[in-house]
């Protein structure tokens, strides 16, 4: 979380600095950094506990499905109404832990991490400027996510091993959110994004509750 914060301040002097060195009326590009809260939904806790019943064990999962996630962008204003972004997101680790008995009455324990990263490509679509809610704006597009998951697993008194695993796949996306104008160059954008279908798993998605600062050139 700290890096983030970080990169944030960092692109806030630099957005600064950027805005009063530009023209008063900005081109159609623009780019822009964000941090939000994410908030991810599956099925894998449930599954785990459904194959442990049916070996005839046990399974106890606290499992963390919420991080910070820090996401870079660039975009094209088309028409006052439309507008192009692709972006980048990472989440920080998500950690969980584990304990359980197998059929063999032997008991297990261990930890995980979680973590999503990838890039996403949406269409912006805003009311007319004569409309009065021009600063408001939907988002439709999708995603093309990495899902990267580890774990340790400790097994009796002396054995443990651990285990990787990465999937990757493609998604959807919507999302709502208002933009509030600084300067002419600046604005910063409040907004609420869903993930569908993270890594092309359709039991996988995730809410992310973001703030945004942006640039335009």
């Amino acid at each position: 979380m700290k890096k983030i914060q970080s990169a944030c301040a960092a692109i806030v002097v630099g957005a600064l600095s950027l805005g009063t060195a530009c023209a008063e009326t900005p081109g159609p590009v623009y780019a822009g950094i964000g941090i939000s809260y994410a908030k991810v939904s599956d099925q894998l806790a449930t599954t785990a506990e459904q194959m442990m019943s049916t070996a005839g064990g046990t399974f106890s999962l606290d499992m963390k499905t919420s991080a910070a996630s820090g996401r870079i962008f660039a975009g094209y204003n088309v028409h006052e109404q439309v507008a192009l972004e692709l972006g980048f997101l990472k989440t920080q680790n998500m950690r969980s832990n584990f304990t359980g008995t197998e059929s063999h009455q032997i008991s297990f324990s261990g930890s995980g991490t979680r973590k999503l990263s990838g890039i996403d490509y949406s269409v912006l679509l805003r009311p007319s400027q004569e409309s009065g809610m021009h600063r408001f704006y939907g988002r439709l597009g999708g995603s093309y996510l990495q899902d990267d998951r580890s774990a340790t697993v400790h097994a009796g008194t002396h054995s443990s091993y651990s285990v990787r695993a990465s999937e990757k796949g493609t998604g959807w996306l919507a999302g709502i959110g208002y933009e509030h104008p600084v300067s002419s160059n600046l604005s910063i954008r409040a907004e609420y994004s869903h993930y569908g279908r993270i890594a092309g798993d359709s039991d996988t998605r995730a809410g992310m509750y973001g703030i945004n600062l942006i640039g335009r050139f």
